[in-house]
């Protein structure tokens, strides 16, 4: 049974009429979705050690916990940028080996989740991105356009998922489609939008997710269609021509992980995951488990087990696997090389570690390689902490402590990150709430890129 978070009955409305009530639906959808994140964080936040106090940008190389000192230190230079407030930039993305900022008045449509308004047949409201000079952190070849072209954040492809009209049959509540935006010179917009690819419920777990790898665009939906026990479906969407070349029947798990190397994609179950109502014991492993699928296969492979406890987050570099899984109370380091190695358990993290956790709602706010190992931020009353984890031991280390932007909230999500060759990138973006009615949302203070890098 699915239980929607926000049921809304609607007479048959005027296009207009309509319109304002998806905005109002939407509006008070995100402010339930933040607060109930910022629940999460905060538990997060409780289990973390007291963060010291220390000036900006202040790097400390030699803060790791306890049961770390034979880790060997890693110093970090850690360098910032304060980006123009009037691009609104909240999102952070490596496309083609570029650095990619973007954002809106209603934030980017770009990050996996992301939702939008349609109107007049196109994604509403005009998006800004740019590229980043790694190196100096200078925005280039910045750009305005409609949300939903491709192009504006260096893809040919993007995942344009919206509210339909009218309601669901029975349920009472909204359905969701998904379509397919390609670029398309000849098209008066620069792009065209394709039939809908994948439909399903509003509720608070119902949400699409997909990611870019391996040349193909991956969405991933838990409860497609509807009903008492709706089915899971992954495509595999061509980059170059916006079709949809795959399809696989998942299991249901909700709120998963995904990640794509350079041999499949990954999909892992996060902490927030769980299984259909009444799945018999034997059964449960089906959803305590990774997977792997690669293009071509006929159905996908389920790699291991993990354990009810779900993976804290999941990363993917080259040919490499990284994955923290929560087991008896303990975080367990675990990697996978190549496209059908065996899954390798570094075993667990300290008794005093403050993981870093990814929900599967947003885009990824832990990122590494091989090469400079694995970060994420944790945010504190005023300051953030940059942790390290080695890619090859079950072992961290706080690499740099930050001042943290008068934006940033001890309760909000970690910042999104990204890895670029051999620096670590997060972004603080503004803050934005919305006040209701026809009001436009506010928007305070600017985003702040960082760049770490060992």
């Amino acid at each position: 049974m699915i239980i929607a978070s926000m049921v809304v009955k609607l007479d048959p409305p005027s296009q207009r009429g309509f319109q304002r009530a998806l905005e109002a639906l939407f509006r008070e959808a995100r402010i339930l979705e933040r607060r109930r994140r910022r629940r999460y964080a905060m538990l997060a936040l409780l289990a973390s050690a007291v963060l010291a106090a220390v000036g900006y940008l202040i790097v400390r190389g030699g803060d790791a916990p306890k049961g770390t000192s034979g880790q060997r230190p890693v110093s970090v230079a850690v360098s910032s940028t304060r980006l123009p407030a009037k691009g609104d930039y909240f999102s952070l993305a490596v496309v083609g080996g570029h650095l990619i900022v973007s954002g809106g008045p209603q934030g980017s449509l770009f990050p996996s989740g992301s939702m939008t308004l349609m109107s007049g047949g196109r994604p509403s409201g005009t998006c800004d991105a740019a590229t980043v000079d790694p190196v100096t952190l200078k925005l280039t070849a910045v750009a305005h356009a409609n949300c939903g072209d491709p192009q504006l954040y260096g893809e040919r492809v993007l995942p344009v998922n919206y509210a339909l009209p009218g309601l669901a049959p029975g349920g009472g509540t909204l359905t969701i489609g998904v379509r397919i935006a390609r670029v398309d010179p000849a098209a008066q917009d620069g792009y065209t939008l394709g039939p809908i690819v994948m439909s399903y419920p509003q509720c608070s777990d119902c949400g699409v997710q997909w990611t870019y790898g391996d040349g193909s665009l991956w969405i991933y939906d838990a409860l497609v269609g509807g009903g008492a026990n709706p089915p899971s479906e992954l495509l595999r969407v061509s980059e170059s021509t916006g079709t949809v070349q795959q399809r696989w029947v998942m299991p249901s798990i909700t709120t998963a992980l995904l990640a794509v190397d350079a041999d499949s994609l990954w999909l892992a179950p996060s902490i927030r995951s769980g299984s259909p109502a009444h799945t018999p014991p034997s059964q449960l492993i089906r959803y305590q488990s990774v997977y792997r699928v690669s293009p071509g296969e006929r159905a996908p492979s389920r790699v291991f087990a993990i354990g009810s406890g779900g993976a804290l987050w999941l990363v993917a570099s080259g040919h490499t696997v990284w994955l923290d899984a929560r087991s008896a109370r303990k975080f367990v380091l675990w990697r996978l090389e190549g496209k059908d190695a065996a899954p390798t358990l570094h075993g667990p993290y300290p008794a005093n570690t403050s993981p870093g956790i990814e929900y599967g709602t947003d885009g990824p706010n832990i990122a590494g390689n091989a090469r400079i190992g694995i970060y994420y931020v944790v945010n504190g009353n005023g300051t953030q902490r940059i942790v390290r984890l080695s890619p090859d031991a079950p072992t961290e280390r706080n690499v740099a402590t930050v001042r943290a932007p008068t934006t940033v909230s001890i309760y909000g999500t970690p910042p999104s990150a990204v890895a670029l060759t051999r620096s670590f990138f997060f972004l603080d973006p503004p803050t934005i709430s919305y006040p209701g009615g026809s009001s436009a949302p506010v928007l305070r203070g600017a985003a702040v890129l960082y760049r770490v890098t060992p």
